[in-house]
């Protein structure tokens, strides 16, 4: 027998067995199949194995020869001690002397890496200051929020809301449907362009102009288009004036629905509101930071078996989506290698942390949780119990929880100041 190690997970063995060994492993295969058959002058599975054997044994040999090299493979791997991930791979098999055979088998198993000290490991956690111009900003919106609105005739002042239809003035048929889009004048500095075409156009009035129209003004994500210029047909369509509130304890009273509120508690809400949606954001990163510096110091190579299983859920994931990856198919394969090789290292090393740590749930936690949920919405304990069992991915997320909470007790977390 010849073990050879071919990378961190996978093996190769090589093995010769004895025309006695062959024997002893084909007569217990023939012994499952005399069950099966049915002999002339025997009752069904009742014929011996000698009359078997020279009926059927040619071609019940050729039939189970990989059965028999599979059953003498798994011996030999007990008694080695070894954890086989996925199906071995009969990658040779030949005669040898004197009615013996050759084979060669593939195999993978866990990756061998040493896991490392987890207090050596820094991270950047960022805490959040919220600066005043942020918080006057927030009140600003609310301010246009609560405004006061009456349909003019024409775009005398900023003070002005204006919705305007557009389209390319050399659009083809499929583009000749105008886009209709609301635009406040009084947005600031980075839409002048604009705001000056709008300024002193009638209701109804329609135009050519050349523009740049930022995409985001209509429903495109980017805030400036880098095409170059087009000349539009724009229809002005209707004027709304705008009166704001001022920015005062009356503005805070009707936007808390409070009338013990002011401005200071109005601004306080505001501050804290974005703490904490800053704050559970960055938890998520801080997660993922965790996990890519995880993976980044572990080198080892995961098997190719578990990759392809992440491969395939990730490409199920990615058809089931509404709104399909707008990229070319080799793109698409290329992240979708990527994430595979990422998320099977990352299944190695949670699994080594929560072995080595102890950090999986336990049953108590598991019934502690159905406790929660029962009375939360009120069902039975057992039916919730059902619910966690049948839903893994509930309980997953939950182990996911208990580890990173770990692993932000044992990683060393530099805290960084950033102002918004």
């Amino acid at each position: 027998m010849n073990l050879q190690k071919i990378s961190d997970s996978e093996h190769k063995i090589t093995m010769v067995m004895s025309r006695e060994e062959i024997d002893k492993y084909f007569n217990e295969i023939l012994k499952e199949e005399a069950k099966k058959l049915t002999i002339p002058g025997f009752r069904k599975g009742k014929a011996p194995i000698s009359v078997v054997k020279k009926m059927y044994g040619d071609a019940l040999f050729v039939e189970n020869l990989d059965k028999i090299v599979n059953n003498r493979f798994w011996d030999e791997i007990d008694v080695l001690g070894i954890d086989v991930i996925g199906t071995p791979t009969i990658t040779k098999l030949e005669k040898a002397a004197e009615g013996g055979l050759t084979f060669e088998i593939h195999f993978e198993t866990q990756p061998e890496f040493e896991l490392a000290k987890l207090e050596d490991i820094e991270i950047e956690k960022r805490e959040f200051l919220i600066s005043d111009e942020t918080i006057q900003n927030v009140l600003k919106r609310i301010q246009f929020d609560k405004r006061s609105e009456k349909e003019i005739d024409k775009v005398e002042s900023r003070n002005s809301i204006v919705e305007f239809s557009f389209y390319p003035l050399d659009a083809t048929e499929d583009q000749s449907k105008p886009i209709k889009i609301p635009f406040y004048l009084g947005e600031g500095e980075k839409y002048e362009e604009l705001i000056q075409i709008l300024l002193n156009r009638s209701k109804d009035e329609e135009f050519e102009t050349e523009l740049n129209i930022p995409k985001i003004l209509w429903g495109g994500e980017e805030q400036f288009s880098q095409e170059p210029k087009i000349k539009y047909i724009v229809k002005i369509e209707k004027i709304k004036q705008i009166e704001l509130p001022s920015i005062d304890d009356d503005l805070a009273k009707k936007y808390l629905n409070d009338e013990n509120a002011n401005l200071e508690t109005l601004k306080e809400k505001i501050r804290q509101d974005y703490l904490n949606y800053y704050k559970t954001e960055e938890e998520r990163i801080i997660n993922d930071k965790i996990k890519s510096k995880l993976i980044e110091i572990h080198n080892f190579t995961p098997p190719t078996s578990i990759v392809e299983k992440f491969k395939e859920n990730i490409s199920k994931r990615i058809r089931e989506k509404k709104e399909p990856l707008n990229l070319p198919p080799e793109e698409i394969d290329k992240i979708i290698d990527e994430n595979a090789k990422l998320g099977a290292k990352w299944f190695f090393i949670e699994s080594a942390i929560m072995k080595k740590f102890g950090v999986q749930l336990t049953q108590a936690e598991i019934e502690e949780e159905a406790k929660r949920l029962s009375e939360k919405y009120n069902i039975e304990m057992e039916k919730v119990m059902s619910y966690l069992r049948d839903k893994s991915e509930y309980l997953y997320e939950l182990e996911q929880s208990k580890l990173f909470s770990f692993l932000n007790s044992k990683i060393k977390i530099k805290t960084v100041e950033e102002i918004l």
